[in-house]
């Protein structure tokens, strides 16, 4: 099997080191053909996800706000103070729910939320959401996929592609 393995990959790189001058125009037309197909296949992507949050939000009668990234947010509670800023630690009361309903966290179940604004691994979209807050204030964020968990989701509930709702209270700026 090892032999075997061994074989192919000098074949392979046998065969790639053969060129001729027309092989680059032609990987130049693969990659561009490529390019637009990933392109194409984004911008199908963005418009499912935006008809889908904006049937959610109909359906449930929602005023939301929607942010140059394409957050969509309503400030439920204002809260008072200063809104926190870039490498302040917040701690979060939160339910995240799927545009499906499932809810997949919460804290009542998981523990509050603590992280350091703009230097950690949660989603984007909360990251912007929670920068829009103040000690006391609640929001309803919808946060399309690439400001979520993206193209593979958590690895454990969050689903590849998955739109989120995320139900914030922040509790606690450090």
């Amino acid at each position: 099997m090892r032999k075997l393995f061994w074989i192919l990959m000098m074949m392979c790189s046998i065969f790639s080191s053969c060129e001729n001058n027309s092989q680059p125009v032609k990987q130049k037309s693969s990659e561009a053909s490529t390019e637009e197909k990933l392109i194409w296949a984004n911008q199908r992507l963005v418009r499912v996800e935006n008809d889908l949050i904006g049937s959610y939000i109909k359906r449930h009668e929602l005023q939301m706000n929607q942010s140059a990234s394409g957050l969509r947010y309503l400030i439920r509670k204002e809260g008072e103070g200063q809104n926190p800023k870039f490498e302040q630690t917040v701690t979060l009361k939160y339910s995240l729910k799927l545009i499906n309903g499932n809810e997949v966290y919460n804290s009542d179940r998981d523990g509050l939320k603590e992280f350091v604004i703009g230097k950690s691994q949660e989603p984007s979209g909360l990251d912007e959401g929670v920068r829009m807050l103040k000690k006391g204030g609640k929001a309803l964020l919808i946060m399309p996929s690439n400001l979520g968990y993206g193209l593979l989701g958590d690895s454990f509930k969050i689903p590849k592609k998955a739109i989120l709702i995320y139900e914030v209270e922040l509790i606690n700026i450090k």
